[in-house]
């Protein structure tokens, strides 16, 4: 079966990203970094035979971890990608973060937005209900939605690298954060629920919700793949954490976009 380049090569359901080697989903990732953490050993009684694909919900997990092995994920990159991300998520003192980095100026704020509404728009088009959207409401959407992605996305990061004084940017500049800043808010939240960031990738669009009636498949579509990517991390108790901080978001939203748009134009209270 040919899969197409955008797909994953394990199973065929969206690919995002290639940290063990080959383009996979968020599932077969999930997979075969815990076949690695746990040195499984599966067994197959058909004689390695099964088909491998992402509408099968109960694939052969031996056949699957063969799969992985066979389109290029390996154990040494899994081994890489551990220690590297081991290696980050270390909180620094504020004293060395601030000696490798520079305080952020408008124009690092400026390329932070540019990067962000180039990764949101990159990573919509991959989401087949988007796709189907008028231009007019894609526009729409993610002149809003680019922030909450860039909030996220800037706060994991922060989360990950830093002990909460600062706020990091894409470039690795910083802002000096108040207590009271709903940054900082943000990043408390998302110090007390770590998130995977895989999970990430499903809370944007819903902060989006209620504004658009043609985006529910959209929204419907992110809100079940959270659900099944919680589920093996705590369940609905886990899910439920998630949501609540969507609230936190939505705020910081409309506190960046106050904070950018024109001198005269009207405040945004329906974000």
């Amino acid at each position: 079966m040919s899969i197409p380049s955008n797909r994953c090569k394990v199973c065929g359901d969206w690919a995002y990203s290639g940290r063990y080697g080959a383009l996979a989903c968020d599932g077969c990732n999930a997979f075969f970094r815990r076949a690695c953490l746990q040195k499984k050993r599966f067994s197959c009684s058909r004689d390695r035979k099964c088909v491998v694909y992402y509408t099968n919900q109960l694939s052969c997990r031996s056949c699957r971890l063969q799969k992985c092995l066979h389109v290029g994920m390996s154990v040494d990159a899994f081994k890489i990608r551990e220690k590297q991300e081991h290696l980050i998520s270390q909180p620094q003192s504020t004293d060395n973060l601030l000696r490798h980095r520079r305080r952020a100026r408008t124009r690092d704020a400026n390329i932070s937005l540019q990067l962000s509404l180039k990764h949101a728009t990159e990573w919509c088009n991959m989401l087949r209900p988007f796709k189907k959207l008028p231009t007019e409401t894609k526009n729409h959407f993610l002149a809003e939605y680019f922030i909450a992605f860039m909030l996220i996305d800037q706060g994991y990061k922060t989360a990950k690298q830093t002990d909460g004084s600062i706020w990091l940017l894409h470039n690795e500049s910083f802002v000096h954060l108040g207590k009271e800043s709903t940054k900082s808010k943000s990043l408390s939240a998302l110090n007390c629920q770590p998130i995977p960031h895989a999970q990430t990738s499903c809370i944007s669009p819903k902060i989006y919700h209620g504004q658009e009636s043609t985006i529910a498949c959209l929204y419907n579509e992110c809100m079940n793949e959270l659900m099944r990517h919680s589920l093996g991390r705590g369940g609905a108790i886990r899910f439920g954490e998630i949501v609540l901080l969507l609230s936190v978001i939505r705020c910081g939203v409309k506190d960046v976009y106050n904070n950018i748009r024109e001198p005269g134009q009207k405040s945004r209270h329906s974000i």
